[in-house]
């Protein structure tokens, strides 16, 4: 396997495929100039969308650099999905399987590189009472850990709780 590369050139793919994809009519997700990196904590379902805490986390960035290029992301690979576009930034998530199995279950093997056809309502959130007022009425974005698809997301605005966990 190739080895993991930097955050910088992660994202630099992750852009420049996102904006082939764009080109091509084959995605919504319009082109961006920067990446946006999410975690669980950072989202909560409400009214049709995946509403967003804003600003992110400082240490989002971090995180998300630490966690591709840990041991496991190296050996295993990491899966690096976006969702959607507010302004000039295009959220993503970055996933790393647990194992093996894991990475074969989710088809990932190196640097693999996700954008949906269908982009996932976004909303930002830059009160800090309205996103207490997300958080205790919505519905918990946890699932972003097991990558979600547009049909996941299909499934929690339509009400359902169980999602399944093979993401394909």
């Amino acid at each position: 396997m190739d080895p993991i590369l930097s955050m910088t050139e992660i994202e630099r793919r992750l852009l420049e495929f996102q904006r082939r994809l764009a080109a091509e009519g084959s995605t919504e997700i319009v082109a961006a100039k920067s990446v946006a990196w999410l975690f669980s904590e950072d989202c909560v379902f409400y009214a049709q969308a995946l509403q967003i805490r804003v600003p992110l986390a400082a240490g989002n960035a971090r995180l998300a650099a630490r966690l591709a290029q840990s041991d496991a992301a190296r050996e295993i690979g990491v899966e690096v999905r976006a969702f959607g576009t507010v302004g000039e930034a295009v959220y993503c998530t970055l996933y790393v399987p647990t194992n093996p199995e894991d990475a074969r279950d989710h088809r990932i093997e190196g640097l693999k590189l996700g954008v949906p056809t269908q982009a996932v309502p976004l909303r930002t959130v830059t009160s800090a009472l309205r996103w207490r007022f997300m958080q205790f009425f919505g519905k918990p974005a946890t699932m972003l850990q097991v990558m979600m698809t547009p049909l996941h997301v299909a499934r929690v605005l339509a009400g359902c709780c169980e999602i399944p966990g093979d993401p394909d």
